[in-house]
């Protein structure tokens, strides 16, 4: 049973890798390589978004603090995921993916969340 878990797990991941582009590689360490690149767009797309949300705010204590303990939770929950493949050589494209994931999950919450406020703020109305 654990064999099968296992199977389907390291199956869903490379789906993933394919999805995402970086399959064109044939070494884990370009893949890996790729994944990370992957990363840092997604990052720096959370990064603008937030800049975005931000400029709206004359007190942005609140929402840096949220920020903040987001990316505590995202690095957190990612680890846990990947806590399996730990010492294997798809530990890092796992952990790495994971981030991926969540980031795009907290792009998709902050559009929805703030999109009312935003709305208001710049058109006077939701």
């Amino acid at each position: 049973m654990n064999k099968i878990i296992l199977f389907l797990s390291i199956f869903s991941i490379s789906q993933s890798l394919y999805a995402i582009d970086c399959g064109k590689f044939s070494t884990q360490h370009e893949m890996t390589n790729c994944i990370i690149q992957k990363l840092n767009k997604t990052e720096k797309k959370l990064d603008n978004k937030i800049k975005k949300i931000s400029e709206i705010f004359e007190e942005k204590t609140e929402f840096e603090r949220s920020n903040k303990v987001w990316l505590e939770y995202r690095d957190a929950h990612c680890l846990s995921v990947s806590k399996i493949y730990e010492g294997g050589s798809i530990y890092n494209f796992a952990l790495t993916e994971c981030k991926i994931n969540q980031t795009n999950l907290r792009i998709n919450t902050l559009e929805n969340d703030y999109k009312a406020t935003i709305n208001i703020i710049t058109k006077g109305s939701p």
